[in-house]
């Protein structure tokens, strides 16, 4: 239970409680349903204080996502307070964060989240249920219980997410870690002024065993904004600063994460069931207005949009035309699959027309800037689906010898065949052992 003694009286302070009606989890796995409200009074401004949650359902509830939308923003597509499955969405400012083991947040008495007349006025709620036994007969009607004031304190606060997106998690392992950096360029573009940090927490699943993240100026380390050398998923620490954690445009923010796989037997990638992972960050501040950007993320190993000394060559402009459906319209896509057929025989005009797209992209300059653009590729349809059109030829084009580091990966693979087998034998297993990412080994 709050108590709420900083200069607020308890008839200061009002209540909402966001929730869901009765509704019916899906039996599958992972299940991500959302709900638009509108906050219950818009004639004047508010600061939202603290929250705490309301779990009616503690078999299925794996977290929930609060979030402020646009000013006027709406969705034809769906009615206030009627739950629908949802993924992604135009709300994205994080007003309020519940996972596993938190009893709420109550916030820095100087700063609150901003809601009503001259702010946001409609929220969406977001659910991810955990369903693993895919039962049929699981209900929820979880939600959040926002304590908020008239009384608007100094400042208004914001959450910022930071982390890596790309994790590999091999079977069988001890340690794997995952690391990105919000680099000195990085919050030179993000931050307008000084942030001020009042707490932040870690976000893992199961297979994550530490985390930390560090405050850097210049060389040095000025001191871990968190530090959990023994993460539990199921008992999230909150770091909360009462003098708050100042943070200058410049500074790096360096994210850490560690995982032990000793027990599991197939690679985990980062994803959004339980079963898959995530090294996530999310440091609450304020001011809001001195960060427009919500996010700083790391969509690939060291890659950062917004440093462009990360990148390889191949800009966050560049590297959107291979994530999503943008790929469909490029000429990329067009060149290769209308000469090239999919798991079909290579032809000659197939193995030129490939050559010649990939020549064309900045992305596909480096070898770093391949594999991160398989990385992208793989990650949705139409992206494997440009990859059938590329197998055909993968093997011929290794045959050609075209550069020194597609000699060496083909060696690398021939190297694991060597066994005995018969030079045909050796081309077939080729054919299946050579990697991926070996076919984008040419200039």
């Amino acid at each position: 239970m709050f108590t709420f003694s900083f200069s607020l009286r308890p008839a200061d302070v009002r209540q909402m409680k966001i929730r869901i009606p009765p509704t019916r989890v899906p039996a599958k796995e992972t299940t991500y349903m959302c709900a638009y409200v509108d906050f219950e009074n818009v004639t004047t401004d508010f600061h939202v204080i603290a929250n705490t949650p309301i779990i009616n359902n503690s078999y299925v509830m794996h977290h929930m996502t609060l979030m402020g939308c646009p000013n006027g923003y709406e969705d034809p597509e769906q009615a206030l307070h009627q739950p629908f499955e949802c993924y992604m969405g135009s709300c994205v400012d994080i007003l309020a964060v519940w996972t596993l083991g938190m009893n709420g947040q109550c916030f820095h008495r100087d700063a609150g989240f901003k809601v009503g007349a001259n702010s946001y006025k409609r929220l969406r709620i977001e659910y991810h249920w955990n369903n693993p036994m895919r039962q049929s007969d699981f209900v929820d009607s979880s939600g959040f219980t926002l304590y908020y004031t008239p009384h608007l304190r100094r400042h208004n606060m914001g959450m910022l997410v930071v982390g890596q997106e790309y994790l590999e998690i091999p079977p069988f392992t001890d340690l794997t870690v995952a690391s990105s950096d919000c680099t000195a360029t990085c919050t030179k573009n993000l931050l307008k002024s000084d942030i001020y940090v009042t707490s932040a927490f870690n976000h893992m699943h199961y297979l994550g065993k530490s985390m930390l993240m560090e405050h850097h100026r210049g060389s040095q380390m000025l001191r871990y904004i968190t530090k959990d050398l023994a993460y539990d998923y199921n008992t999230p620490v909150i770091h909360s600063f009462s003098d708050p954690l100042v943070i200058q445009p410049g500074d790096t923010i360096r994210t850490t994460c560690h995982f032990k796989s000793s027990d599991k037997s197939v690679t985990t990638f980062q994803g959004e069931n339980t079963s898959d992972e995530m090294c996530y960050g999310f440091i609450t501040y304020f001011p809001v207005e001195s960060v427009p950007g919500k996010a700083c993320l790391s969509p690939w190993k060291g890659y950062m949009d917004c440093d462009p000394s990360t990148q390889f060559g191949c800009s966050s402009q560049e590297r959107k035309k291979f994530s999503g459906q943008q790929l469909n319209n490029t000429n990329l896509f067009r060149d290769i699959t209308s000469v090239c057929k999919p798991v079909s025989k290579c032809t000659e005009e197939c193995k030129s027309a490939i050559k010649a797209a990939m020549a064309r992209e900045p992305c596909m300059q480096t070898q770093d800037g391949r594999d991160f653009v398989e990385s992208l590729m793989l990650r949705h349809s139409t992206g494997r689906m440009l990859m059938d059109y590329l197998l055909p030829c993968q093997l011929s084009i290794y045959k050609d010898g075209q550069k020194a580091d597609g000699e060496a990966c083909t060696e690398a693979v021939v190297d694991e065949t060597s066994g005995g087998e018969t030079p045909e034998m050796t081309l077939i297993l080729l054919a299946f052992l050579v990697p991926v990412s070996c076919l984008w080994s040419w200039s």
